[in-house]
């Protein structure tokens, strides 16, 4: 029975490994909620003190928000704020199945 758990330690631990929080690529805009499901821990002190620093409310505004990616994914810029609208990810037809996250107008969806 020892073994038995002793192995299961053991594979959880190497598993535990391979479960690693997604980088955002360089030079490409996210939404905010996009990036705090990647990697809550890291994304959201960094888009909360930008919000901050723009004088927005921060639990309104980082949803629908553009982050862009800078240094290496380590670092992010305030983009735009889709205000009205709703932040869309870049794989939707809304964004052109494009390279950045964007804005579209309520009433396209």
């Amino acid at each position: 029975m020892v073994k038995l758990s002793t192995l299961a330690v053991t594979a959880v631990a190497t598993l535990a490994g391979f479960v690693s929080a997604k980088d955002c690529n360089e030079g490409i805009q996210y939404c905010g909620w996009d990036l705090e499901g990647w990697d809550y821990n890291k994304y959201t002190p960094i888009m909360n003190r930008l919000l901050i620093a723009a004088g927005k409310d921060i639990e309104k505004e980082k949803y629908h928000s553009l982050f862009k990616c800078i240094d290496d994914g380590n670092d992010l810029e305030l983009g735009d704020f889709c205000g009205d609208e709703r932040c869309e990810k870049m794989t939707s037809k809304y964004c052109d199945y494009g390279h950045n996250d964007c804005c579209i107008i309520k009433n396209t969806f």
